[in-house]
């Protein structure tokens, strides 16, 4: 996958032949992102075209109203490592600006589908909009891309029934809600895996290895990705010296992940951070490398302990709990997959 980052098109070769595009911010790249892109890449390989993806950074909404826009569910890195799964042949990130943004539906499709993309299919869900101020829907984009002979393919929502007996459509807004509250089961039926937060270690206070459990303190690498409610969560964790190595380290080490302030001490801040349970692992210096984790389930909220002795033997314990969840995670597929 080729990826070209610009705000504008001036970098990106025409596809001469044609191509076919699928655009959107895709947050989370959900089961419901990966419809379309699985439809766009059909219709792709039936047509001898290339396939592009083109999505936005920092999203539309964000850059209009920074403080009212939600979290994120994948930072920018993430989202390509999870686009790039998809076989794209070439993703676009537009640097959003304010000038992109005023384009009226009719210079969208002239100036970027036409002119920059000469797309010949393009391919959206049933709540894709575009152009200034989010006027163009599905039905402004069949009525513009007539003109120009261009097929537009919309994609009915995926469902599930998840915790209500009627069907609820996937979406990234909906997963923001699971991730707020823990339900890691929905989590991973609209995913198809678990929810991952990344970034690399810095210093913390060395509690952990006074207590006899090391761990590592995370600085995420985007400090608007939505993390789940305060507390202890069952999960993996891949290391590496970057991210990238830490995307393809085959080796997932159970791990005990807190997340919020440790309220035990006066002086604990908010963090991230996680007990990779490996004595060989605990034996290097963490300092630098990157981490990424795969969250698997919320064991306990954060708790005050009367001393350092009592919060060491819950550690003790929430290890053996941890241990216990991820035993039965691996050897029942039905709870979901990891990354």
């Amino acid at each position: 996958m080729k990826i070209y980052s610009s705000d504008t098109l001036t970098d990106f070769p025409t596809p001469s032949k044609g191509s076919v595009v699928t655009i959107g911010n895709f947050d989370g790249v959900h089961l419901g992102h990966q419809a379309i892109i699985n439809l766009a890449r059909k219709i792709a390989q039936d047509n001898k075209l290339p396939l592009i993806g083109m999505t936005f950074e920092p999203s539309p909404e964000r850059f209009l109203r920074p403080k009212r826009a939600p979290g994120i569910l994948t930072p920018l890195d993430i989202k390509i490592k999870l686009l790039e799964q998809q076989d794209l042949d070439h993703l676009i990130i537009i640097k959003v600006t304010k000038e992109f943004l005023d384009q009226e539906p009719h210079e969208f499709v002239e100036k970027i589908l036409v002119n920059g993309l000469n797309v010949k299919h393009i391919i959206e869900g049933q709540t894709f909009n575009f152009g200034a101020r989010g006027s163009g829907s599905m039905v402004t984009l069949k009525d513009l891309t007539k003109k120009y002979s261009i097929e537009s393919h919309m994609l009915s929502s995926v469902t599930a029934a998840l915790d209500k007996p009627t069907q609820t459509a996937f979406s990234s807004s909906l997963i923001r809600s699971y991730v707020s509250t823990s339900q890691f089961d929905n989590i991973r039926t609209c995913l198809g895996r678990d929810y991952m937060v990344a970034g690399q270690v810095v210093s913390g206070k060395g509690r952990g290895r006074k207590l006899g459990y090391p761990t590592a303190n995370l600085e995420l690498y985007d400090k608007l990705q939505l993390v789940p409610e305060d507390g202890v969560f069952a999960g993996y964790a891949q290391l590496g010296n970057d991210f990238h190595e830490a995307w393809d380290q085959n080796t997932k080490i159970p791990s005990a992940i807190s997340i919020g302030r440790c309220i035990t001490f006066p002086d604990g801040n908010w963090q991230v951070e996680a007990y990779l349970m490996d004595h060989k692992v605990n034996k290097i210096d963490f300092l630098g490398k990157h981490i990424l984790l795969s969250l698997v389930e919320r064991i306990r909220p954060q708790q005050h302990f009367t001393s350092a002795q009592a919060l060491a033997q819950t550690i003790k314990s929430d290890c053996q709990t941890i241990k216990h969840i991820l035993d039965d995670y691996e050897s029942n597929p039905r709870k979901g997959v990891t990354s």
